[in-house]
């Protein structure tokens, strides 16, 4: 089982983005086949993992590390990141 990091700061800011149907299929089968609690989840967490993936390929030339500092990583992603260096 994959341990997760409880994400405790609210979500108070709302985004919206259109997809293509083809795209909403996608995220749709996605949650059924992964028995995700919703599709704004994935979304979110599919772009979360986007962006720091650029942090991380940017640092150090592009942002300092203390901002790289206060992002949240799960056990899982460090383990993949340590392994990778």
């Amino acid at each position: 089982m994959k341990k997760r990091i409880a994400y405790k700061e609210p979500r108070n800011n709302r985004v919206t983005i259109t997809l293509s149907d083809r795209e909403l299929e996608a995220i749709d089968d996605y949650c059924k086949r992964y028995k995700s609690e919703s599709r704004t989840s994935v979304i979110r967490e599919g772009a979360i993992r986007f962006v720091m993936g650029r942090f991380i390929e940017d640092y150090p030339t592009l942002f300092q590390k203390s901002a790289l500092d206060r992002l949240i990583v799960t056990d899982e992603e460090e383990t993949t990141n340590t392994q990778e260096q």
